[in-house]
């Protein structure tokens, strides 16, 4: 939905061209509508009478505080149901907004799962009734997704994925969360049995070893979460996934350091290129030996982390650079590492010369700088 006005003439194509409407509805209704209309009055009051003319930029920053946007997705979904258009829910709940991806956390009501069921509710909040709001949220989803052959509606030859409730959602749309069991594939989920923590994305273990294997050979490094919640968590989630497997050491500045964690695949490093964490106050010094992440912009940690080759704190703590590990294994490998193309290979991010490496991966590299050590893989030792 834009947050610019729909018209009718636009309202009334998408009904006619039956184009599926994918709607954000747990952020305009429920909770998030409330906030919205409670913190309302206090804003208006503190823009009312500047002192000066607002700047563009302060427009923009009132505009968002004023809620204008989501007054008018609101407007739109409702006009949108008015007019009989085919709707379902898009929630906007997904991996990559996992606590710690995210900068700003996301409210509850965007939380896997729930935030499925909180839209599926506000729909009605936006003018259906319970029966199409249902519909909305299992025929609708389905059709969006080209399986209505499959799932989306209780027939024959479908697969059996159904939630049993203790009270009629037709009555009440809240009746929703009154689950009494679910069955997957035509078998009853034992509820009991399923994970308490995410498993999306997880939490690392307090203190684990990470082994480097590089072409000069190995590097352990002991990792510390209590030095970086979020930097460790992501980190552990990014070596889990394979990320730093068959990648280059492209930075190496002799008795400074040594940088990787920019992923051979262009589709995958431009992926997480976009997932920055949030910053964290550091723990520890940048002495020879640490590993942190580099940034360029405040809250712009992603996947880049060097080693310290030497004693950095004078100029790294004031950054800061934030440590998340120390090497305790292979120091003497690291400082092994190719380092005659210096910061030509690609550089820090701040010095932008990394266009290339997003854009051709390992095959730019190898063409330019063969010379570059590899990172083999990057294993969980313990």
């Amino acid at each position: 939905m834009s947050p610019r006005e729909m018209p009718t003439s636009l309202i009334q194509t998408i009904r006619e061209r039956k184009v599926i409407c994918s709607m954000l509805a747990n952020t305009i209704t429920g909770d998030a509508w409330a906030k919205h209309l409670k913190d309302k009055p206090g804003v208006q009051k503190k823009y009312e009478s500047p002192a000066r003319p607002l700047t563009r930029a302060a427009e923009r920053r009132s505009d968002a505080e004023l809620g204008v946007d989501l007054e008018t997705r609101r407007r739109n979904a409702q006009q949108l149901i008015a007019g009989g258009c085919i709707a379902t829910v898009g929630t906007d709940n997904y991996w990559a907004a996992a606590p710690e991806f995210a900068i700003d956390t996301k409210p509850d009501s965007q939380s896997h799962g729930i935030g499925t069921v909180i839209a599926i509710e506000g729909l009605v909040e936006l003018g259906m009734t319970p029966s199409q709001a249902l519909v909305a949220g299992t025929k609708n989803g389905a059709l969006a997704c080209r399986r209505l052959t499959d799932f989306g509606t209780i027939e024959a030859g479908k697969l059996a994925d159904l939630v049993i409730l203790d009270a009629d959602p037709l009555v009440d749309i809240h009746n929703l969360r009154k689950v009494r069991l679910v069955l997957s594939a035509g078998r009853v989920v034992d509820l009991e049995r399923m994970p308490e923590q995410r498993v999306l994305s997880s939490s690392a273990p307090g203190n684990f070893k990470a082994r480097l294997e590089t072409t000069q050979g190995a590097i352990v490094m002991e990792v510390h979460r209590e030095w970086s919640p979020i930097g460790v968590d992501h980190f552990y989630d990014l070596v889990r996934a394979g990320y730093f497997d068959d990648t280059r050491l492209y930075r190496v500045l002799k008795d400074r350091w040594a940088q990787f964690g920019i992923n051979g695949d262009p589709a995958v490093s431009k992926f997480w290129r976009g997932r920055t964490i949030a910053d964290e106050p550091r723990k520890v010094s940048n002495t020879r030996g640490t590993v942190a992440y580099a940034f360029a912009v405040p809250n712009g940690r992603t996947t880049q982390l060097f080693i310290n080759l030497r004693d950095n704190s004078l100029a790294h703590d004031r950054e800061p650079f934030v440590p998340i590990a120390r090497v305790v294994e292979g120091l003497d490998v690291a400082d092994r590492l190719y380092a005659d193309y210096g910061e030509t290979s690609g550089g820090g991010i701040r010095g932008g010369k990394q266009a290339p490496l997003f854009d051709e991966g390992n095959g730019y590299l190898d063409r330019v700088y063969p010379k570059l050590d590899r990172i083999v893989r990057v294993v969980i030792v313990e």
